[in-house]
């Protein structure tokens, strides 16, 4: 998510290689987290100019096509369709986003259903999430924020494993 909306498109570029992003679609969030607008990766590939924010650019929520945060995946493919749109914001009632159907994704987990495809999906027919803490302080912290945020594994991610904080942080 992106909460400050004069981001220039250069800056957040150069965060996706940082972090080693392959994506472009990021919801971006009003002052009190609430959704209030999309950028897309046809934005992105349609900027003019690296200097151009965030505010200028992003698709605002009075333009969204948005569903509620219990659309089925199979409802929301069928607004993908209808609405020819690849991201669908799901929010809640008092317009907090709530996650993200991405078209792609839906196809992929169509794929899993139907046996032609290796991703890993929870019972909900979500994509399953790992996530990484290193060792020492504040490694715990991070991992029980991980666990508040639904991840389904952690891994302790250090460059010797036989060491007595890792057996710790175990």
């Amino acid at each position: 998510c992106i909460r400050d909306k004069n981001l220039t498109i250069e800056k957040i570029e150069k965060w996706r290689k940082e972090k080693n992003y392959r994506f472009h679609s990021f919801p971006v969030l009003d002052e009190n987290g609430r959704i209030a607008g999309l950028l897309t990766e046809s934005d992105f590939k349609f900027c003019d100019n690296p200097l151009r924010t965030v505010c200028e650019l992003m698709t605002p929520f009075k333009k969204l096509i948005v569903a509620s945060s219990h659309t089925t995946k199979e409802d929301a493919l069928s607004v993908m369709r209808e609405h020819k749109k690849s991201v669908l914001p799901l929010i809640t009632q008092d317009g907090y986003l709530a996650g993200l159907f991405i078209f792609s994704d839906i196809v992929r987990i169509k794929e899993i259903q139907e046996g032609h495809a290796s991703h890993n999906t929870d019972s909900n027919d979500q994509l399953r999430v790992a996530a990484a803490v290193g060792v020492g302080e504040g490694a715990l912290e991070r991992a029980e924020l991980l666990i508040q945020n639904h991840v389904d594994a952690i891994v302790i991610d250090t460059a010797h494993g036989n060491t007595k904080s890792v057996i710790e942080t175990l």
